[in-house]
């Protein structure tokens, strides 16, 4: 009877029926593993749990020696930038850049949330960075994330189907951002720099910078990413440099070694006399 009163009205009553009815559209009732299919709430949580903890498990490889590879170093002063204290300044830019209307966190917060009441919470905030600033350690409640799943198509079967969204909580979402913003000031004095081009119809649009992530937004991941990605570039580098490895010539005063995409490396090697890409 509401439904006949209210349903088609622009009313609170509306939006949540709306709400309920995408909830129950999107709850697992049964996933597919191979030829079989798993039911019942237990049997899917346990199954939803090994697959993502598989997939997000640390392989544990051989990994490259960095000795004697020379990186460029910063300068006291950029140093110092880097390990002062956090100041409520820097907060406030954090907190006031970012999209208040995003999706809330692991604690239930988005940051039209943190933005109406940054006076009444700005001392917890400073509290919690304080702490970190004077031990690096983040408490386990702080940094839990939920993986949500966001459907990738209709008739879902498989965890294939979903695309994994983690929601970390917003103390951990404004050190991020913190953290991001100082090391965007002095991390282009240390890596060599990278731009990025989009292919349209197999032709590259003009370069640009990389600001933050693709898959996941956070600001700070692309630039732990290119301070990884640095040391590959100083391996090639030295490589080059004891004659082991021979970059690629474009022109008498242009030539590389490597090229790095989103997910995919490329290199120049000579083998044999016969130059070809890997």
């Amino acid at each position: 009877m509401r439904w006949v009163k209210e349903g088609d009205s622009n009313s609170r009553y509306f939006y949540e029926t709306i709400k309920s009815r995408r909830r129950r559209r999107n709850q697992l009732v049964a996933l597919k593993d191979g030829e079989h299919w798993i039911q019942g709430v237990e049997e899917i949580k346990g199954f939803v749990k090994n697959y993502f903890e598989n997939n997000f498990k640390e392989r544990w490889e051989d990994r490259p020696n960095l000795n004697g590879i020379q990186f460029q170093s910063l300068s006291e002063e950029d140093n110092m930038l880097l390990m002062a204290p956090f100041t409520v300044e820097e907060v406030r830019e954090a907190i006031w850049c970012s999209d208040g209307n995003k999706c809330p966190g692991s604690d239930g917060f988005n940051f039209n949330f943190l933005k109406a009441c940054l006076e009444i919470i700005k001392g917890d905030v400073m509290d919690f960075l304080f702490e970190f600033y004077s031990n690096a350690i983040l408490p386990k409640a702080i940094t839990t994330s939920f993986l949500t799943l966001i459907p990738k198509k209709d008739h879902l079967q498989s965890l294939s189907d979903y695309r994994p969204i983690c929601l970390i909580s917003s103390l951990c979402n404004i050190l991020s951002k913190v953290l991001a913003a100082r090391l965007k000031k002095v991390l282009g004095k240390v890596i060599s720099k990278s731009s990025m081009f989009v292919l349209m119809n197999g032709s590259p649009t003009e370069d640009f910078s990389v600001g933050k992530g693709l898959r996941q937004g956070d600001p700070l991941s692309p630039f732990l990413f290119l301070i990884v990605a640095e040391g590959l570039t100083g391996l090639m580098s030295k490589a080059v440099d004891n004659n082991i490895f021979h970059g690629y010539k474009v022109s008498n005063n242009i030539q590389f070694h490597t090229l790095q995409f989103a997910v995919t490396l490329l290199l120049r090697v000579k083998v044999i006399g016969i130059t070809c890409g890997l």
